[in-house]
């Protein structure tokens, strides 16, 4: 069973698993939140992708997983690339067709300054195990790279982060020459492909986050399993090519699997993220990585009214708030695992519930990572729904 498949079923049983069983509690503090555009699985696409890109005028980019017109793909869509404007007006820009284009886009897409955008797919391409593509701001598809799922990698669930010459570095969730654990790549502005590094099992498997760059041009990431204590990692690759695993995750009350869970940074190298898992009461954490290895849990998730099991990594302001989802708890909706919350961590490690998500209209499930704007709002994806929370 491909990673894709994995993925897509997971999203299924997530569905099913709402049931008319009210969660009471807290109630979440008020927010203006306004869903922009709510997918139907139909032409419109489904299973929104995990990163959003937004221009200067304040339109939103991103993928979906399923869903769309035409293609190969047995019973569900190859998969869209989507725009959603200010006014919530949806467009689809290109509809995967499931051969040598690719297929099922859950990373989503960065834009560059010409409007161009950049994304991963799992499947499709020569060899149907994924690949890097280019969507210009005519409309215009182009296959960067495609896995050949060898040495080279297979299977990308992560993003992608560019450079300012246009070179563009992601992970492979298989593949390389390990011994099928996943790389770390690079796709030249013109196409040319390096693998930077090949998971082991002892430095990770399987990554599936988006990378992060620092100002130093050092390359941040987690793998979901692997390391040394056997469930995941957090990992470095500097300028110069050097790894080096920064944290391996044990389990237990420092928490485990980050998941699709990447980190970002501080200007003071700190590290954030969090884990599906583990934590004190095992429904996951935030954590904070200092610059001098130092892993400390900043808020260990209860599974009840303030949420559990955060699937995405984190977004953070400039006075130091953390914000990011759950894919459980919350006191909103009738989801027997609870429907997800928005939540903002402060400085002091204090928990503030911005949205519980009910499973109607509003979304169900988040665990892509949020967007924040110039101007402090908030955007983000359920499985159903793309987002926007003012604050």
């Amino acid at each position: 069973m491909t990673f894709q498949r994995l993925r897509f079923t997971w999203s299924m049983i997530l569905l099913l698993a709402i049931a008319f069983v009210p969660m009471g509690g807290v109630r979440a503090q008020a927010q203006d939140y306004a869903v922009l555009h709510y997918f139907t699985n139909g032409a419109d696409g489904f299973d929104v992708g995990h990163v959003l890109s937004q221009d200067s005028k304040g339109n939103i980019y991103g993928t979906t997983n399923v869903g769309g017109v035409g293609g190969t793909c047995v019973v569900v869509g190859c998969g869209t690339i989507f725009k959603v404007d200010s006014s919530g007006n949806h467009t689809v820009l290109y509809n995967f067709k499931g051969g040598t284009d690719g297929s099922h886009p859950i990373s989503g897409v960065i834009r560059d300054q010409h409007g161009n955008l950049y994304g991963t797919t799992q499947a499709g391409g020569a060899l149907d195990v994924g690949t890097v593509f280019k969507l210009d701001s005519a409309g215009n598809h182009t296959v960067l790279y495609s896995f050949a799922g060898g040495a080279d990698g297979s299977t990308p669930v992560g993003g992608l982060v560019r450079d300012s010459k246009g070179d563009l570095y992601g992970t492979t969730s298989a593949g390389g020459s390990g011994g099928g654990y996943g790389t770390i790549f690079q796709v030249s502005a013109g196409g040319t492909h390096t693998v930077l590094h090949n998971f082991s099992y002892s430095d990770g498997i399987g990554p599936a986050a988006t990378l992060f760059r620092d100002s130093k041009r050092n390359l941040y990431g987690t793998t979901n399993s692997g390391g040394v204590g056997g469930y995941g990692t957090v990992f470095k690759l500097d300028f110069a090519g050097n790894y080096s695993v920064l944290h391996s995750f044990t389990g237990g009350a420092g928490g485990l699997e980050p998941y699709y869970a990447g980190v970002i940074g501080d200007p003071r190298g700190n590290l954030y993220g969090t884990t599906r898992a583990g934590g004190a009461f095992n429904f996951g954490t935030v954590f904070k990585l200092d610059a001098d290895g130092n892993y400390t849990v900043l808020y260990s998730f209860t599974g009840g009214a303030d949420g559990g099991y955060p699937m995405a990594g984190l977004v953070r302001d400039s006075t130091h708030n953390l914000y990011g989802t759950t894919q459980g708890g919350g006191t909103g909706g009738n989801c027997n695992i609870g429907c997800g919350i928005v939540f903002k961590l402060d400085s002091a490690d204090n928990e503030t519930l911005l949205h519980n998500f009910t499973g109607g209209s509003d979304g169900v499930f988040p665990m892509g990572e949020l967007l924040r704007s110039s101007n402090g709002n908030l955007y983000g994806t359920t499985t159903t729904t793309v987002f926007r929370l003012k604050l």
